[in-house]
């Protein structure tokens, strides 16, 4: 790093320091700060880019702060031709630094000419005027780069002159080639408050790690004073020392840690937070679900359902969708109450018809909830095969919904099926799902994956289903977010928990 670029960075927040300590009393004043930006065209695109980089390390590193009396606050001017020179912010304009940096950023290289003097006058007259955010109870802090004479040395001498004696402090930076900084050196010492404070720099290498050495350098002070907090925390004198309060992204004694994603407790409703690869994941508790546990889970408290799970185990879901889809099944199974007298669950697995198969009945796994979430956990997915939906309903109806093995008289009926595509025979499933309707079986169909937005896929759910309200179509990621609408369907007494 070059060693004079730091200097001066530590040199200009010590002399702002100096300036918030009154003299015998330690009583902090707040400071007005100006930057005065030569743009003039000998400064050239690449060096005015690495002014910009600098001025936002200086910023990471002051107390700005709007919202109380003792911080910093902050404007800017960039000066060339008479024309040219503006105020890019007032020290009104912004009350954060995030909005300054993204002025910095967004600021035109104007190029043209050095009009050092007609921006000094712009600074008394449109900064340091009451009107542009000018405190009176404020010192003023003015710091000004350029790479050459001021086109108009004169009024800029008048102008540093008239500052001065109302006890503003004026810093000035020269950058450059040494040999051209000799030159006008004596301008700079002419305005300068002191011009055994004025750094003269080579140039602007490794300007990112100023602001980190700084703050190394200055922390034994312990004090607002030199901006010990970082990524813009909020700093408090403490007697002493000092607090920094961190934003919601930032930890350690000066905010200099980034917090892990588990840390920033993005968990609701007591969910657990695990740090995963990707970011993190949210365990939730028994009665909420959701990305962060936001979600307050349905569940359904009707007795004497019978729901039976058919499952597409065809070859086009890969075993990545599969197990979500398993995940999804668990789920829902868990929102019902499953004993022998309420809830029972009978299982389904299709894909061609040779492997389309009952994988448990509703008297196997339904007095105990355990040995059903067991069960269910255990289900693999088959070699696969087409997609036969008729066969999977027609099984439904042939040997599930029969009076035998657990299906019960006088309760209700509910088939959830889950299918990433049509059946290989539309017709022929949309006449068994027809015959199941009409034994009072209530069909909810869940289209998945690649065929979801098509219509003729969605027309076919729509003609297996017991109604509108018992079609969804969604991606596997977004299995999750169709939950509660597909325990609503299945349940007639909901209860919200």
């Amino acid at each position: 790093m070059n060693f004079q670029t730091f200097l001066f960075t530590l040199l200009f927040l010590l002399s702002i320091n100096a300036w918030q300590t009154l003299a015998g009393g330690g009583s902090r004043v707040p400071t007005d700060v100006l930057f005065l930006i030569d743009g003039s065209g000998s400064v050239k695109p690449r060096n005015f880019d690495k002014l910009r980089v600098l001025l936002k390390n200086i910023l990471d590193r002051m107390n700005v702060d709007y919202f109380s009396n003792e911080g910093s606050h902050v404007a800017l001017i960039q000066f060339s031709s008479r024309e040219l020179t503006k105020v890019e912010f007032n020290l009104n304009t912004f009350d954060n630094k995030d909005d300054m940096k993204t002025a910095i950023d967004d600021m035109v290289y104007q190029r043209e000419f050095t009009y050092t003097g007609h921006a000094l006058d712009m600074a008394n007259n449109e900064v340091f005027n009451g009107n542009g955010g000018d405190r009176p109870n404020a010192k003023n802090v003015i710091l000004l780069f350029t790479d050459g004479h001021a086109a108009d040395p004169h009024i800029a001498e008048a102008a540093t002159t008239s500052m001065k004696s109302r006890g503003d402090h004026v810093m000035t930076v020269g950058f450059g080639p040494e040999r051209s900084i000799n030159r006008f050196k004596h301008e700079l010492e002419a305005m300068s408050s002191n011009k055994e404070k004025d750094v003269f720099l080579k140039g602007f290498d490794d300007v990112d790690n100023i602001a980190r050495r700084l703050v190394e350098t200055s922390l034994p002070k312990s004090d607002c004073s030199i901006f010990p907090c970082l990524n813009n925390a909020r700093c408090e004198n403490k007697g002493d020392s000092f607090i920094c309060h961190c934003t919601d992204e930032y930890k350690g004694i000066t905010c200099e840690q980034t917090k892990g994603p588990c840390e920033k407790k993005p968990c609701l409703n007591d969910g657990i937070c695990e740090v995963t690869d990707g970011g993190f994941n949210c365990v939730c508790s028994e009665k909420f679900h959701g990305q962060m546990c936001e979600k307050e889970k349905v569940v359904c408290t009707t007795k004497n359902t019978d729901i039976l799970l058919i499952i597409d185990d065809s070859r086009s879901i890969k075993d990545s969708d599969y197990a979500i889809m398993k995940n999804f099944v668990t789920e829902l199974v868990y929102r019902f109450n499953i004993s022998e007298d309420q809830s029972r669950v009978a299982v389904i697995q299709f894909s061609s018809e040779e492997q389309t198969a009952v994988t448990f009945f509703f008297d196997d796994y339904n007095y105990d909830k355990d040995s059903l979430m067991n069960r269910i956990n255990d289900i693999t997915q088959s070699d696969g095969g087409q997609t036969s939906t008729h066969v999977a309903l027609r099984m439904a109806r042939e040997q599930i919904f029969n009076g035998r093995r657990g299906d019960r008289e006088n309760v209700r009926d509910v088939i959830v099926l889950l299918t990433d595509g049509q059946s290989h025979d539309d017709t022929a499933a949309i006449r068994e799902a027809g015959l199941l309707r009409d034994a009072d079986v209530s069909i909810i169909s869940i289209g998945i994956g690649v065929g979801e937005d098509t219509d003729d896929f969605y027309n076919f759910l729509k003609d297996l289903a017991f109604g509108s309200d018992y079609v969804f179509k969604v991606s596997f990621t977004k299995l999750d977010t169709i939950l509660d609408g597909v325990t609503k369907a299945a349940c007639e007494n909901l209860q919200e928990t």
